[in-house]
C-alpha cells in the first residue's frame, strides 16, 4: 500500500507525481494506510499516516500505529519511528484496529490529531490527541463512542465546522440494515457540536452521507472561497474488487461535491467547476409521458450532466424511471415510486454476473408536487442528487458494452424538463 500523489488547481483536472508514500521503514513495512496532511507553521506539508507493522511479541498479528513524514510537496522525509504507537491507547483499546489520523491546526498553537480504535466492547470509537510539534502526541480521551450500533469498526474521520455547526463524518464497516441506514460500508455524518475542553462531540442528529450502492471514506477541503468540499471512495469493501477486465486502473473517487446543511441535513451538488466541462447542450421543455417510454436522439453519452424536472402538474403518476447506459438489452436505472415515495437505482441488467447488492433504494419525499434530478455519469459511475441536494446515490457500474443511450419511461401521466451537456476535459 502506497500513498498516491496527484495535482490540481480544480479537482477535475489532474496531473500525476511519483508516488508520495511508499512502505519502505519498519514502522510501514506492512503498508502506508490512510491518514492527512497539514501545512506546519514553517510552511511545510507533514503527511500524517496509519502504518502497518508486525507484532514482535504476536508472531503473524499486525499492529496499527501513526506515523509522520513531512517534506515540501513533492519529497517526503519520514520520522524513523511511529509519532503515536499501542502504549497511547485508552484502556481495552485495540492495538490492530487504530487506524486513519485526520490532524487539524486548533489555531491555538496546538494540533489535534483524531484516530478511530476499536474499544473494548467491539465497536468502533474516536480517540483525540493533541500536539505542538506533531512529533510528541498526548492523548486527550475518546471524543465520540459508537451507541449508535453503526457497525463494528469505524474509519476515516473528518471533522469541520459547517452552517455553524459542528459535523463529524466518518464511515461504519458491517453496518447493519435500518430504516435510516443501509447495510455494510457505509458513511456517516454527525451533526452536533464539538467541546474541545473536555475533548467531547456532543451529537443532536446522525444520518447516511450517501444512500446509493457506492460511497465510502469521505473526506472534505476548505477552499480559498470557503466552500466545503467532499470527495468519496467510490466502491467498499464489500465489492472493492470489482472492476472492469480490460481497465488499466483500479477503482475510482466520486466527483467533488460542495456541502452544506439546511434544515439540519446535509445538503450536496457537484462543484461549481464542473460548468467548466459542460458541452453539447440540449434543451427539452414539456416533453409529456403518459404510460411510455422515450428514447431522445439528442440525450446520448457515457460522460453527461443531465438536470431534469418531472412536472406531475397534480396528477398521479405511479414510477418514473430513467435508463443510463442503454445498449443491446443492457442498462442502468434510476428510479423514482411516486406511490410508495421510495427512490432508488439498480445496476443488476448491465451485464453483471457477481452475486452482489445490484440494487438500492430508500425512502424520500420531494417539497412539492414536482421531482427534480441532477445525473453524473462518467464512463463507469453514476451519481444522483434529489432535489436541492438533500439525498444523494452513488455507484459504480464496471461492466463491459455499456451503451450510450438514455431514455426515460413513465407509468402514469406526467411532463419532462430535460437539460443535458455532455462532459468532456
Amino acid at each position: 500500500m502506497h500513498w498516491g500523489h496527484a495535482v490540481s488547481k480544480d479537482l477535475l483536472r489532474w496531473n500525476y507525481l511519483p508516488c508520495a508514500l511508499a512502505p519502505d521503514s519498519e514502522a510501514d513495512g506492512g503498508g502506508c494506510f490512510s491518514g492527512c496532511s497539514v501545512v506546519t507553521a514553517d510552511g511545510k506539508l507533514a503527511l500524517v499516516y496509519t502504518g502497518v507493522t508486525k507484532d514482535r511479541e504476536h508472531e503473524g498479528r499486525n499492529l496499527q500505529v501513526q506515523c509522520l513524514a513531512t517534506g515540501d510537496g513533492t519529497d517526503f522525509d519520514k520520522m524513523p519511528a511511529p509519532v503515536i504507537d499501542g502504549s497511547m491507547l485508552p484502556d481495552g483499546g485495540s492495538a490492530e484496529d487504530f487506524r486513519d489520523p485526520k490532524v487539524l491546526d486548533g489555531g491555538d498553537g496546538f494540533y489535534y490529531l483524531y484516530a478511530v480504535n476499536r474499544g473494548p466492547e467491539g465497536k468502533g470509537q474516536l480517540l483525540a490527541y493533541r500536539s505542538e510539534d506533531l512529533a510528541r502526541w498526548n492523548y486527550c480521551g475518546v471524543l465520540l463512542k459508537n451507541d449508535f450500533d453503526l457497525g463494528v469498526m469505524w474509519e476515516c474521520p473528518d471533522l469541520f465546522s459547517l452552517d455553524g455547526k459542528d459535523v463529524l463524518m466518518m464511515s461504519a464497516q458491517d453496518s447493519p440494515q435500518g430504516d435510516d441506514f443501509d447495510r455494510g460500508s457505509i458513511a456517516v455524518c454527525a451533526v452536533g457540536s464539538y467541546d474541545r475542553a473536555v475533548n467531547r462531540f456532543h451529537v443532536e442528529s446522525v444520518f447516511q452521507v450517501d444512500r446509493g450502492l457506492d460511497f465510502y471514506a469521505q473526506q472534505t477541503i476548505l477552499t480559498d472561497d470557503g466552500r466545503r468540499v467532499m470527495v468519496a471512495w467510490m466502491q467498499n469493501w464489500d465489492i472493492c474488487g470489482y472492476k472492469t477486465g480490460s481497465a488499466c486502473w483500479f477503482g475510482q473517487m466520486t466527483a467533488p461535491r460542495e456541502i452544506w446543511l439546511e434544515k439540519g441535513r446535509l445538503c450536496q451538488m457537484p462543484v461549481r467547476e464542473i460548468e467548466s466541462l459542460w458541452k453539447n447542450r440540449t434543451e427539452i421543455t414539456g416533453m409529456r409521458l403518459e404510460n411510455a417510454s422515450c428514447m431522445p436522439d439528442a440525450v446520448s453519452g457515457r460522460c453527461l450532466d443531465l438536470c431534469m424536472t418531472v412536472r406531475t402538474g397534480g396528477g398521479f403518476p405511479s414510477c418514473f424511471e430513467l435508463r443510463l447506459f442503454e445498449g443491446d438489452g443492457r442498462f442502468v436505472r434510476v428510479y423514482y415510486d411516486f406511490v410508495r415515495k421510495m427512490a432508488g437505482m439498480d445496476r443488476s441488467r448491465a451485464g453483471s454476473r457477481k452475486s452482489f447488492l445490484h440494487e438500492r433504494s430508500c425512502h424520500y419525499e420531494p417539497e412539492g408536487q414536482d421531482l427534480k434530478l441532477r445525473i453524473l455519469t462518467d464512463r463507469n459511475s453514476v451519481e444522483v442528487f434529489f432535489g436541492r441536494g438533500e439525498l444523494a446515490m452513488s455507484m459504480c457500474v464496471y461492466e463491459e458494452k455499456l451503451g450510450d443511450r438514455v431514455s426515460f419511461e413513465m407509468d402514469g401521466s406526467a411532463e419532462l424538463d430535460i437539460t443535458c451537456h455532455q462532459l468532456g476535459l
